[in-house]
């Protein structure tokens, strides 16, 4: 997604940057998030009206037949597609909750599903979690990874059940932006970096850790906010925003890669 002249689009761009293309098109709202479908034929987007509220959309690649997939009355915090391209899981909490201020509100985030179509909505957990985010969709072992705070969870798509992930023991607790590389033996994250604790201004880096030998090593030194890491498909390279400005506003990011 990029900012320009009081507007936030999707855009798409070979993996050397090149070929840049504006696929969404918002009227007084805000576009983010997006996520190409695993069969590269779809993508899948946040759009945020001037409330914050942010609804479910999906559109084939070049942006035609943009779709609205969730209706007014929900507030969308982050999706991920399965591995077939035929289902959407999402987190979401009443739109009308998310306007309250921290305390007032008695409802949380749960997770739902959604057919590729519109068809076929389903809440899934009844938890109210404060937060879900990083939503991870794992084939191998049928269930959805999600952060709540320092929990790692899971929700077994069989079971119908939430539980600890096995990535809760095997990494730091003060993760952010966790994601799975798609061979599924690794995971890249940012987190606060160590010699900036002591400072009134945190920085948060990239660190990589492969989940076969528990090897972990930080990627960047930036001295800045590193946010919204991807792994690239068949590439040994980490896409990722750096907060050039950081904590300036209005906000400036560097889109960039690492090995």
């Amino acid at each position: 997604s990029y900012f320009n002249n009081g507007s936030s689009a999707i855009y798409t761009a070979r993996q050397d940057g090149t070929d840049v293309k504006r696929v969404s098109n918002p009227d007084q709202v805000y576009h983010s998030n997006p996520q190409f479908s695993p069969d590269g034929t779809k993508i899948l987007y946040l759009s945020r009206n001037t409330d914050r509220i942010q609804s479910l959309y999906t559109a084939n690649v070049d942006g035609t037949n943009p779709k609205k997939l969730s209706d007014d009355s929900q507030h969308i915090s982050g999706a991920v597609f399965s591995d077939d391209s035929e289902t959407i899981f999402f987190s979401s909490m009443p739109a009308e909750e998310s306007l309250k201020s921290e305390g007032e509100t008695k409802e949380g985030f749960d997770l739902f599903s959604v057919k590729i179509d519109g068809s076929g909505m389903q809440q899934l957990t009844d938890r109210d979690f404060y937060t879900m985010e990083s939503l991870i969709f794992s084939a191998e072992k049928k269930e959805i990874i999600f952060k709540d705070f320092d929990d790692i969870n899971a929700f077994d798509l069989e079971d119908q059940r939430v539980y600890t992930s096995d990535l809760h023991g095997k990494m730091p607790t003060d993760v952010f932006n966790l994601t799975l590389s798609p061979e599924r033996n690794a995971v890249a994250y940012t987190r606060v970096a160590g010699e900036s604790k002591e400072n009134s201004l945190y920085e948060y880096e990239l660190f990589y850790q492969d989940l076969q030998n528990g090897e972990n090593k930080r990627l960047t030194d930036l001295n800045t906010s590193v946010v919204s890491t991807h792994f690239f498909n068949e590439k040994n390279e980490i896409l990722f925003l750096a907060y050039i400005n950081w904590p300036g506003e209005p906000e400036e990011y560097s889109l960039r890669t690492v090995n």
